[in-house]
């Protein structure tokens, strides 16, 4: 029991990850239908409207540009840290996890190209790869929501900094462009459910273990 709770930042949203999974089936195709039905786009026959479009090709460079502005402060000692934590999330979180190793090869498929949805593939659960899909399958996990939960690093940095105006204002930018753009997603038929929900999760444990890292010499003294 004190394990749990020594390490629940961590084990807490992968407990509550294995809770959920075998329901997603379920939840994705729910949400994917309810999108579906009320489409409104000629190609695809998902839904679409100028703020979907806004969030798909504006609203989601915001967290990129964020990080970018985060480079020049690693150069003044007092927001070296918090600035490394934050450009490492991206890089290594939405860069290389997402984007470089999770989308380009474990064969999902999006919602678009299953059958259900006017496309030739069968739905795949998260949890099962397909190494040899028969067309581009980047369906897992959405680059698009791991930018918006960038925020998500600084609820973690509210621990050191005692913050409640960080961390309630984490929590709610967090909302704004991680849920907003896992609607978005969901909306376009881009992503299932599940595909957002670990993206959130792996931008999560990525900027505690970045965190961990940058703050190791701290922790040690």
């Amino acid at each position: 029991m004190e394990f749990l709770f020594k390490h629940k930042r961590w084990l807490w949203p992968l407990i509550a990850l294995v809770i959920i999974a075998p329901m997603t089936p379920w939840i994705d195709l729910k949400i994917e239908d309810f999108f579906y039905n009320r489409g409104n786009d000629p190609n695809t026959h998902f839904m679409t409207s100028p703020l979907i479009k806004l969030m798909y090709e504006k609203v989601v460079k915001i967290p990129t540009i964020l990080a970018f502005l985060c480079l020049p402060l690693i150069l003044f000692k007092k927001f070296r840290k918090p600035a490394q934590v934050i450009v490492l999330t991206m890089i290594v979180g939405n860069g290389l996890i997402t984007e470089f190793i999770l989308k380009d090869y474990w064969g999902r498929p999006r919602p678009k190209q299953i059958e259900r949805y006017g496309g030739s593939q069968q739905y795949r659960p998260f949890w099962l790869p397909n190494f040899h899909p028969p067309e581009p399958s980047r369906g897992f996990v959405s680059s698009h929501v791991a930018a918006g939960f960038l925020f998500l690093t600084g609820v973690v940095l509210t621990q050191r900094y005692r913050s409640r105006t960080l961390f309630w204002a984490s929590v709610l930018l967090s909302l704004i462009f991680g849920v907003g753009l896992s609607l978005t997603r969901m909306a376009q038929g881009g992503h299932f459910f599940s595909d957002c929900l670990v993206a959130g999760l792996i931008m999560w444990w990525t900027a505690l273990m970045m965190n961990w890292l940058v703050y190791a010499d701290e922790d040690l003294n």
